[in-house]
């Protein structure tokens, strides 16, 4: 039997700023307010502080010079150590479970040496369910371990906020979001978990308004 561990891939601190950047931004999206993660060692304003610092250093370096350049990495070493201490929680949180490790922001490091990358689902209906509840059925994905589903509330000019986990679930149809507001416009985007990377591309988002 295969007991070897899940763990988060830090490779994030090797990285390119850009990198960096993005991987943080994925966090702040998605471990905040995420139920499998109710304490983070970092402050969620802590470290929307820090890549506030980063990103700006990092603009500030685009105009040159030795001492921007400095400042700049003064603030990515920074972020990267907060982004390690968030990477040692959610190792030990998800307590083995990729697709909680891969609901963080954070990538997972693939075992996985076959070549095959798994295919982005299709959602296929959006149910209002009442009391701030969807049912969500997917095209099942060859080989999927599990499906992510995430929500963002619509503003008045029709675009998604931050879209936060909305759903994991084992089951490619009747999968339940949760904690919505009634009476708002939601875009729902779905991800098959596993395969050689860890997780699928994005799905095409869809619109329901939730009741």
């Amino acid at each position: 039997m295969n007991t070897s561990r899940q763990r988060v891939n830090v490779g994030f601190a090797q990285a390119s700023d850009h990198v960096l950047e993005a991987r943080t931004h994925d966090v702040l999206v998605n471990l905040y307010g995420n139920a499998a993660f109710a304490t983070p060692p970092v402050a969620e304003a802590d470290l929307r502080e820090a890549l506030t610092a980063f990103s700006t250093a990092m603009a500030d370096m685009a105009q040159g010079g030795t001492a921007n350049t400095a400042v700049k990495n003064e603030k990515r070493q920074t972020l990267i150590g907060l982004m390690r201490t968030l990477a040692g929680y959610v190792q030990d949180t998800a307590n083995n479970n990729l697709a909680v490790i891969l609901s963080s922001g954070f990538e997972a490091v693939s075992k996985n040496r076959a070549s095959e990358t798994l295919a982005a689902p299709v959602i296929l209906a959006v149910q209002p369910a009442g009391g701030g509840r969807f049912k969500v059925n997917l095209e099942r994905v060859t080989n999927a371990k599990s499906y992510q589903i995430d929500v963002a509330i619509l503003g008045e000019d029709g675009a998604p906020g931050d879209y936060r986990l909305g759903a994991l679930s084992t089951r490619a149809r009747g999968a339940e979001v949760g904690g919505l507001i009634p009476g708002k416009r939601y875009s729902l985007q779905a991800r098959a978990i596993g395969g050689a990377t860890g997780s699928s591309d994005w799905s095409l988002p869809v619109t329901q308004w939730s009741m």
